[in-house]
């Protein structure tokens, strides 16, 4: 998300849920849907989809456990995903900084 965004990787932070054992990042500003759904897909495409499809040419079956044990880790991600395209597209999107989720800031008047 750091490199998507203007205020870089100041506003980001990483860390685990040890109650959950889950690894997460948190962008502290709104962001963008565009912006906002491309941070969260990037673990799914490069820990999942791509080693996926890459081990579908070379027949490794390890990258494509792999491949698989990601995407189905990124449920969530796709989770939120799917709940943000319903949102308006000129929203901004504001990570929730506990929870997975997010906040749905909207323009008063159009």
């Amino acid at each position: 998300m750091g490199f998507l965004n203007k205020g870089g990787f100041r506003h980001v932070s990483f860390g685990v849920l040890w109650k959950y054992a889950t690894p997460y990042c948190h962008y502290s500003e709104p962001m963008s849907r565009d912006r906002y759904i491309a941070g969260a897909m990037m673990p799914c495409l490069i820990l999942g989809i791509i080693p996926a499809v890459a081990s579908l040419f070379n027949g490794n079956i390890f990258w494509l456990a792999f491949g698989i044990i990601y995407i189905s880790g990124a449920a969530g991600d796709l989770w939120m995903t799917w709940l943000m395209l319903k949102e308006p597209k000129d929203a901004m999107f504001l990570d929730h900084p506990s929870e997975a989720g997010f906040y749905v800031i909207e323009k008063a008047d159009k």
